[in-house]
């Protein structure tokens, strides 16, 4: 055992052209040369190579935690191997075209990430651990490329077929997930330690930017396999990593990581970092997209998976509002291609896109991207133009691929456990191969698909947001993002410091408008290869119902804005005429007053007419494609509806669901057993509200009037006295609800909800 771990220390630090050149000098397999102490070695290649799988899984079995250097060691020397075995037909006999040591080589695999796995924080020891277990981590997922094949979906069958396939799932994503909570600590430690003065910033940095890349490189590996579909589909069926939130957790940690005060200015490390997030929302999207299989219903069904998946939606919004902050203010800056970020705001956007369309988090979503949505469309109007009406971008994203190489990845680990992590700054005797800063392959998007793509992406979510299907959307959801939007702008406005708070809540809306307009008129450029139809008429028209649209108009002048339709060619100007009109000075209050209840008057005839209109245009416009939720036409739910008669439970059964989402397609559009599975949960939650609400609604609910007409309700909006000065009532679009329009403020204009006048709510009788 001695002199096989002592060939194994000796022998793992020689590149492979080395060993090529000192087997050419021999012509058995048995090699010689000097050790570091300069004795004389021999060493049977054929004998070590054939060996060397066993040994290494006998160490990791015995008291593998103890012995990481020598496991690198040992991997490292495999690589070699695998290596040499390219050029050596005899050697590739036995390591490549020998089954049983294939197997041997992925059994090793699956052990090691095991114990990587269980590497957990308590055996956390100065600064060798987060090294060289990001290492063992990468250099061992390289392993299957070296011995089994260098395709990717090739490597995927052959996993699959293992009969350990959904360990190697499980452990795969949990070492990764320590070598991440490792690189927390470790950031902190050196952050600290610079700040102290204690350490050396350069050497910080080298460390840190080693660490990223071998995260980087598992990362890569993962979506690697993630994108083969038929590994994909055995994934999703990984109760731990996607019920559970395996793959959920490990993406929260990721997007956690923010840049060490000390590494503030470094382009390496604020690029490293961005490409580390947006590798893991790579594989998140490969997930959620997923054609089979219903990602995000089998999270929702968890609730520890549904807190992690909100989480992430958070830091998801975070991202987009950071990042498009910053575009607003470097617009045309140039981008440094020798620091690739990754693909972090697309993806982000793509991520965006599916959440709010997903009747899980659409409501969770709207309420937190409001004030997103807000920042990213308040922009000045020219810079707005400039970042998202214009195939000329001047702004865009880098993505970039390491070469990694496992054998300079496992050298430089190893000097770094030396203790003296200088020597890569300093040591002349480092071959040449071993360079710390990895080579980039740019996969940067053209500039024009680029900026049509995230610009597509923008417009799908306020169209996702706006979209409201009766058979799908609680009711309470009609209209409710422009109600949010409304209000958020009233936020701002209230706890403005200004003195005329008004004045900028005008100001922005116009910008608003007008930035919408001009979206709205780009967005047909993107149809039919980006958009559909059906996505540029919801951002076109935001509020379709007339009644919204007047009741709006009246009840506050910036909600007016929202409610009119976009002016192509006028574009946002017309916004302010009309926040002018609606808004007048002192002067014009008492000649409000009396014009309020005429206007009022003509707003319900215009109601009917313009509701007329409407109904004649969408009855000859039909469009081609509809939203994602609206899944099936009339033949295909009344069959389901009258299968469920004698199988109320099919979402319960996966056969059967399969069986008639084939059936129903046929009937119309495609259908999938998960999208079918969705339909079927949402219309029995349906029926259970709907039965609730008929056996016993509670006090305070609305009450039905003698005539038998729908319930509705009444909201006063007070003015500048305890008591109301006039009073008027008008219905809105959504049957039996109504809004009830109190008074005038103080100082002109009227009062909405939400703003600095008393409000209550009543019931009619």
């Amino acid at each position: 055992m001695f002199n096989l771990i002592s060939a194994i220390e000796e022998l793992s630090g020689i590149p492979s052209k080395d060993i090529t050149k000192l087997l050419k000098e021999t012509d058995t397999f048995t090699i010689q040369f000097n050790d570091s102490r300069g004795c004389s070695r021999q060493i049977d290649i054929e004998g070590l190579a054939s060996s060397l799988p066993l040994h290494v899984i006998a160490v990791l079995l015995s008291n593998g935690r103890e012995n990481f250097l020598h496991l690198l060691q040992s991997i490292r020397l495999l690589y070699s191997f695998s290596d040499l075995a390219t050029r050596h037909s005899r050697l590739e006999q036995i390591l490549l075209d020998d089954v049983k040591l294939s197997e041997q080589v992925i059994d090793l695999v699956i052990f090691m990430l095991i114990v990587l796995a269980q590497s957990d924080q308590d055996n956390y020891v100065g600064r060798s651990l987060p090294v060289i277990h990001a290492a063992l981590v990468a250099c061992s997922f390289h392993l299957l490329t070296g011995y089994i094949s260098s395709q990717w979906q090739d490597i995927a069958n052959v996993m699959l077929a293992h009969p350990k396939v959904d360990i190697f799932m499980d452990v795969a994503f949990d070492s990764v997930q320590a070598t991440f909570r490792l690189l927390h600590m470790e950031l902190s430690m050196l952050n600290h330690n610079v700040l102290c003065n204690s350490s050396s910033l350069c050497i910080a940095e080298k460390t840190a930017n080693f660490i990223f890349q071998q995260c980087e490189a598992s990362l890569h590996y993962l979506l690697s396999l993630c994108q083969q579909k038929l590994f994909r589909d055995r994934l999703l069926k990984n109760k731990e990593l996607c019920k559970n939130g395996g793959i959920l957790s490990l993406t929260c940690n990721i997007l956690k990581l923010i840049i060490p005060e000390c590494f503030k200015e470094s382009l390496d490390v604020v690029a490293a970092i961005s490409r580390l997030k947006s590798r893991i929302l790579s594989i998140l999207l490969q997930l959620c997209e997923a054609e089979n299989f219903s990602y995000l219903d089998e999270v929702a069904g968890s609730q520890k998976s549904l807190h992690l998946a909100k989480s992430i939606t958070i830091q998801i919004l975070d991202i987009l509002k950071v990042g498009f902050k910053r575009e607003a203010v470097q617009a045309g800056d140039s981008v440094d291609r020798r620091y690739p970020k990754g693909f972090l705001l697309l993806n982000s956007l793509r991520l965006a896109d599916i959440f709010s369309d997903d009747s899980n988090f659409r409501s969770f979503f709207m309420a937190n991207a409001i004030h997103v949505l807000n920042e990213i469309l308040a922009v000045p109007h020219q810079v707005f133009l400039s970042n998202w009406c214009t195939v000329d971008v001047h702004l865009s994203e880098e993505d970039g691929n390491l070469e990694y190489d496992p054998f300079i990845a496992a050298s430089l680990a190893l000097i770094f456990q030396s203790g003296s992590p200088e020597s890569i700054l300093s040591s002349a005797s480092l071959s040449s191969e071993i360079n710390f800063s990895y080579h980039s392959n740019f996969n940067g998007i053209h500039l024009v698909t680029y900026g049509q793509q995230r610009t597509s992406y923008l417009i799908k979510i306020v169209a996702n947001l706006h979209c409201f299907v009766p058979s799908f959307c609680e009711e309470e959801e009609r209209n409710l993002f422009l109600k949010k939007f409304h209000e958020c702008l009233l936020m701002e406005t209230s706890d403005s410091s200004l003195m005329h708070p008004g004045d900028v809540n005008t100001h922005k809306a116009a910008t608003i408008c007008e930035n919408l307009s001009s979206l709205s008129n780009y967005a047909a450029s993107l149809i039919p290869n980006m958009l559909n139809d059906e996505d540029v008429q919801l951002l076109r028209h935001q509020c379709k119902l007339g009644r919204w649209e007047i009741n709006l108009k009246i009840t506050n002048p910036i909600a007016a804005i929202f409610a009119q339709p976009w002016d192509a060619q006028n574009g946002g100007r017309q916004a302010l005429s009309i926040v002018q009109k609606l808004n007048p000075s002192p002067d014009d209050v008492s000649d409000n007053k009396r014009k309020f209840f005429a206007r009022s008057e003509f707003a319900k005839e215009a109601v009917f007419q313009e509701e007329e209109k409407a109904e004649g245009v969408h009855s000859e416009e039909k469009q081609p494609r509809k939203r994602k939720r609206n899944i099936m036409n009339e033949r295909q739910i009344s069959l389901i509806e009258n299968a469920l008669l004698g199988e109320p439970e099919m979402q319960r059964n996966a056969a059967m669901l399969q069986s008639w989402a084939e059936k129903l397609c046929s009937q119309g559009s495609e259908i999938t057993a998960s999208q079918l599975k969705n339909w079927l949960n949402n219309r029995k939650a349906r029926l259970a509200r709907a039965a609730r609400e008929a056996r016993a609604p509670s006090e305070g609910e609305n009450t039905y009037d003698s005539a038998g007409e729908e319930p509705h309700t009444s909201v006063i909006i007070r003015g500048s006295g305890n008591q109301p000065d006039t009073h008027f009532e008008s219905r809105l679009s959504e049957p039996g609800i109504s809004f009830v329009v109190v008074g005038l403020p103080r100082e002109g204009g009227l009062i909405g909800e939400g703003a600095l006048g008393e409000r209550e709510v009543t019931r009619e009788e």
